[in-house]
């Protein structure tokens, strides 16, 4: 007995996973300025800690390590670029890895979509990497996927043995 195929869930899982992948690409090759032209405003960029329980809420009244707006985002963007972050002379680089792309829900054209990563960081012959599950709420709009939100979860206990977050994961 065969299933009948739906179309449209492999193609729009497809199109979701080259999305993710290329901004991965992107973040790889410092192409900062294309990364954060791919966020609709308002936007959302946020590291959550590492103990779930410590963000529950919203970032003033919670925990989180990073809580961006988009005009904090685009803040952070334009310091990386312009050289005068001290965290990242030299600048690092990174690879990263997408895996696990799942679609959670879609209500009308926003997609929910989480997937898992390790970001491999590299500076001044050392080694970092960071590992957790991300969360994107997507908007599919004529002109193609946009990010509203970005949530990033780590999966360490502790982060003392990466120093500090000095890339955006």
């Amino acid at each position: 007995m065969s299933l009948p195929l739906n179309i449209s869930a492999p193609t729009l899982h497809a199109r979701v996973s080259d999305f993710l992948i290329n901004e991965a690409e992107l973040l790889d090759n410092r192409e900062l300025e294309i990364w954060i032209g791919l966020f609709e405003q308002p936007a959302r960029y946020r590291v959550l800690p590492l103990q779930s329980h410590l963000a529950e809420g919203e970032p003033d009244s919670s925990l989180f390590i990073i809580a961006d707006d988009y005009i904090r985002l685009r803040e952070r963007v334009d310091s990386l670029l312009s050289g005068h972050t001290w965290m990242e002379k030299p600048a690092s680089r990174t690879r990263r890895l997408v895996s696990n792309v799942r679609i959670k829900s879609q209500d009308g054209e926003q997609l929910t979509i989480k997937s898992n990563f390790v970001v491999h960081q590299f500076r001044n012959q050392q080694t970092w990497y960071f590992v957790g599950e991300a969360t994107h709420v997507l908007q599919d709009s004529p002109g193609g996927l946009r990010i509203r939100a970005r949530d990033i979860r780590l999966d360490h206990e502790t982060i003392s043995a990466q120093r500090r977050i000095s890339i955006i994961l």
